[in-house]
């Protein structure tokens, strides 16, 4: 009787699939190399959303502009009446609210209520401030209008600037980085340090 015949042994490194699998020090380099990733992403993904609120602020601005000089034309070119029977005037205490006459030139009022706010402010409280110099006064009649302010990031809820320098200081945000949102009388709108307002209100403390 012929015995069977052996059939060899296969290379036992070749029976096993190969299943390297990673080392510890290759994991920790990698959870490191994510991590600084997202340290990097971060300040990025920031950034672009706080400008993104900013573009959103200069925007509001834009829209106050078109509302105040709506207003003006159709009322002898006064910017904001100081007379508690406008349509703008706050019904509870009869004050001239300028936050209020914007709702007749833009017809919405939850419009007028999101104008009203600075997207980069979290209180979701009104957060710019009129100077107040200028109610009763007629456009036409302001002698430098790209350097006259009308409104700025202020602290919240804060209807007025007062025309005193100790006012402007303290009531200026700089919401923006270290900037804060200016609308001028000609419409425009600036990007500016709480210094450069403070250097522009000083050029032109006293209105006509």
């Amino acid at each position: 009787m012929v015995s069977p015949q052996m059939l060899p042994l296969s290379n036992p490194s070749e029976a096993l699939p190969n299943r390297k699998g990673f080392t510890l020090v290759e994991v920790l380099a990698a959870i490191a190399i994510i991590a600084l990733l997202v340290v990097i992403s971060v300040p990025a993904t920031k950034s672009v959303m706080a400008g993104g609120k900013r573009t959103q602020c200069v925007s509001h601005l834009k829209s106050w502009a078109y509302a105040f000089s709506s207003y003006a034309a159709e009322n002898q070119g006064v910017l904001v009446a100081y007379q508690n029977d406008q349509p703008w005037a706050s019904i509870a205490t009869g004050a001239p609210y300028w936050r209020y006459f914007i709702t007749d030139n833009l017809k919405q009022g939850q419009t007028v209520r999101l104008l009203r706010e600075c997207p980069a402010d979290s209180s979701k409280l009104p957060g710019y401030s009129f100077n107040k110099a200028l109610q009763n006064k007629r456009v036409f009649a302001i002698e430098k209008p790209s350097k006259t302010i009308v409104l700025a990031d202020s602290t919240p809820n804060r209807l007025y600037f007062l025309n005193s320098g100790g006012d402007w200081s303290s009531n200026v945000v700089p919401r923006h980085g270290n900037n804060a949102n200016v609308l001028f009388i000609d419409g425009h709108v600036e990007t500016l340090t709480k210094n450069d307002i403070l250097d522009v209100w000083r050029e032109n403390p006293v209105l006509p």
